[in-house]
């Protein structure tokens, strides 16, 4: 998998499509680019197009593609991206007790269901994407507690 690759299939799930980012594009560029040049490339397996650095940003931002880029260029390093809440998600009325009880209650549905999935001795393809979303969700949680906690110091 490459870049392209991750930009390619970001387009093509987008409800713009490739011509609302061809006219994104459009609007931050002083020439025009064609629609041939842009699908030229995103392809994957293009060696004679590339993408710059403002196209990447741009097009990552019209098509919301930058926690896949960040989990591309991470499992290059063997490491993670784990999106955190945004801090209003853990401001206001939530006290840290909330957010103690809440990032338990999520370690507690991660185990509930690998327990679920490990019950026959395999973890199918469906399992683990299950898995992976109880999993990031109870990160989620923690680092919210983490950044709650962070709010009451001192």
């Amino acid at each position: 998998m490459n870049i392209r690759f991750i930009l390619h299939r970001a387009v093509s799930q987008t409800k713009f499509g490739h011509e609302g980012v061809l006219a994104a594009i459009n609007l931050d560029r002083k020439n025009s680019m064609s629609m041939q040049m842009l699908t030229n490339k995103l392809n994957p397996h293009s060696e004679s197009h590339t993408i710059n650095v403002q196209e990447l940003e741009l097009i990552a931002d019209v098509v919301d593609a930058h926690i896949a880029l960040a989990d591309y260029h991470a499992q290059k390093c063997n490491a993670v991206v784990v999106p955190i809440p945004a801090e209003d998600d853990f401001t206001g009325d939530m006290n840290l007790l909330d957010a103690f009880v809440q990032a338990t209650i999520s370690a507690g549905d991660f185990a509930s269901e690998f327990q679920r999935a490990w019950a026959d001795g395999r973890i199918t393809p469906e399992e683990f994407k299950a898995l992976r979303m109880k999993l990031h969700n109870q990160i989620a949680k923690q680092l919210g507690l983490l950044a709650r906690i962070e709010q009451v110091v001192g």
